[in-house]
């Protein structure tokens, strides 16, 4: 089921302002470095994620993404523009989201989004991600609580 859909049919109006956050750009604007690798760091700390086990992220060259995977969190990102990777769990999720390739299944009674992004010629995909939905919320969290830490 698409993800807005899921969120209307169960009512879940706290997730509006999640994706409100999510579908905004330029998050990154006045960012330093500093900041950015706190940022990965604590999405690194996501209750059920391992990096090392969960986390595929190189050239999507390099990477073969799933067709369709069922333990969860997964999280299959090519390294894009090679700035850093906390951008790029943002920009490919926010892609993905505005883009209309987010599914929601339900794995052992958990919704879980099933997420893919692609190259603006649609052609090549770019990242396959997995992770419950709770994780749209805890990422936008992590993100303001770096703001706060560095103001």
């Amino acid at each position: 089921m698409n993800l807005f859909k899921y969120v209307i049919n169960n009512n879940l109006n706290e997730y509006g302002e999640v994706m409100d956050w999510w579908l905004k750009e330029g998050k990154f604007e006045n960012w330093n470095k500093n900041q950015v690798t706190s940022f990965t760091k604590k999405i690194h700390t996501m209750k059920g994620f391992s990096k090392k086990r969960d986390l595929h992220y190189d050239s999507a060259k390099k990477l073969s993404f799933p067709k369709k995977a069922s333990r969860f969190p997964q999280v299959w990102m090519g390294n894009g523009n090679g700035k850093s990777e906390g951008r790029d769990w943002v920009r490919h999720i926010r892609n993905a989201i505005a883009h209309g390739n987010v599914n929601v299944r339900k794995i052992k009674g958990e919704p879980i989004l099933e997420m893919r992004d692609f190259q603006p010629d649609k052609k090549k995909q770019t990242a396959y991600i997995l992770i419950p939905i709770c994780y749209l919320d805890l990422i936008k969290k992590a993100y303001k609580n770096v703001g706060k830490e560095m103001k």
